[in-house]
């Protein structure tokens, strides 16, 4: 009983804090009575742990865990993921807050740790505040009346949000699970370079791979999932990204942005079972089929971002009617800041579509590197230190391990505090 009322709450406070006035400003508009009330004040992260109480009460109601109060607390209230993730579910994090006496703060994990932490603010202070500047103009340039934006303004500020988001949120996600692992502490992978998916459903087991799984398991299954038939799939599939969309934010822009990837997926699942991935082609068609895959699925991508990023909906269908017919007016940025530019489609480049055997190549640290992704790194980290020899000549390589990764993590943390012309927050503080 006293688990119902802990979900129950904290839907109503979420739902009020969140969508009172989305929801009175609908009233308002339909009745013509203004229901709208003061300004509510969105408590930070209220998002993220909101679902961790969902995703504790529903747990526990299938499978009982014997957390305490306290353990209930800690796992709530675990200060790296608390404000923007990644979300965690209670199997992940509650075995190791019961056994934090037998965690020890290792050297090893502290490497990763750093190395995650500098990744992090790497990611944003050097790619993804130089995208934002780009993206803040040209959509506030959208959002004039008397404005008309040339196609590669258009497509410039798309791509800059669509890098900015994502090396915004990726760097955050790398900072939380860095801190957690000075803890001896491990949290859930929530990015897996995502701008390399070959389709929507793989962009979605990439991105944000934390709310994915919540939205699956905790939405899309109940609601009947797959088992059901095409056409009820293809609804449960709308339905749970509306949700989804409407979850970041009161907004009509993020309902059309979720729709939008509802009907991307239900298409792709169409496209899947009329053309099974399991038929034989040729070497060449394979690749070129790949290659057109990974494009139309960016492009879908970075559209769906447009109505993510524009602060009106005709905002958003300016921007994309610029983007798809040609307006050859000379763009207002590419000449004065085209070496900023550069820089960071070459950083975004480096990171994101780097092939797996450059970088396995490029570090020769381990042979399990799949994948040039964070996580990746501080594995391959915490597996180097972990190595006999290593601990054989420890007090050797430590000191010198130790000194490099706090040199590097204080010089990272000092350039991000001091280098930047102007204050950008974190993107997903506001949801």
């Amino acid at each position: 009983m006293l688990k119902l009322v802990l979900l129950f709450a904290s839907l109503f406070f979420y739902g009020y804090f969140k969508y009172i006035n989305f929801f009175a400003s609908i009233a308002s508009a339909v009745s013509g009575v203004d229901f709208v009330i003061t300004k509510v004040i969105l408590p930070i992260g209220i998002s993220f742990f909101t679902f961790q109480c969902i995703m504790f009460v529903v747990d526990h109601r299938n499978k009982p865990h014997n957390a305490t109060l306290l353990d209930f607390a800690v796992y709530i209230t675990f200060f790296p993921q608390l404000i923007a993730g990644p979300i965690v579910r209670p199997d992940v994090l509650l075995s190791q807050i019961q056994s934090l006496s037998k965690h020890q703060i290792t050297s090893a994990n502290w490497s990763a740790g750093l190395l995650l932490i500098s990744i992090g603010l790497f990611k944003k202070a050097f790619i993804a505040d130089q995208f934002a500047p780009y993206a803040d103009k040209i959509f506030g340039l959208a959002a004039q009346p008397n404005v008309t934006l040339s196609t590669l303004d258009a497509w410039l500020g798309a791509l800059c949000f669509s890098f900015q988001i994502y090396f915004d949120f990726s760097a955050y996600s790398d900072i939380a699970i860095g801190i957690a692992a000075l803890f001896g502490m491990h949290l859930s992978l929530n990015f897996n370079s995502p701008y390399k998916a070959t389709s929507m459903i793989e962009f979605w087991r990439r991105w944000h791979i934390t709310l994915s799984d919540f939205l699956k398991n905790y939405l899309y299954i109940p609601l009947g999932g797959n088992r059901k038939g095409q056409v009820r799939r293809a609804i449960n599939l709308m339905i749970t990204m509306l949700l989804g969309g409407l979850w970041h934010g009161a907004s009509w822009n993020f309902v059309i942005w979720g729709g939008l990837h509802g009907l991307f997926l239900g298409i792709n699942h169409i496209w899947r079972a009329i053309y099974p991935s399991t038929e034989e082609v040729k070497l060449t068609q394979y690749y070129l089929s790949n290659f057109s895959s990974w494009v139309l699925t960016l492009l879908c991508v970075v559209v769906a971002w447009v109505f993510f990023r524009a602060i009106e909906i005709d905002d958003a269908i300016k921007m994309i009617f610029s983007m798809f017919v040609p307006n050859l007016t000379p763009s207002s940025f590419l000449n004065q800041d085209i070496v900023w530019i550069a820089y960071g489609v070459l950083g975004a480049s480096i990171l994101v579509l780097t092939p797996p055997n450059s970088v396995q190549l490029a570090l020769c640290l381990h042979k399990n590197i799949v994948d040039p992704t964070s996580i990746n790194l501080a594995g391959t980290a915490r597996n180097f230190l972990s190595l006999n020899i290593v601990n054989k000549y420890a007090h050797l390589i430590w000191p010198f391990l130790g000194i490099s990764a706090g040199t590097a993590t204080i010089s990272i943390l000092w350039i991000f505090m001091f280098s930047l012309s102007q204050d950008i927050p974190f993107i997903y503080f506001q949801f």
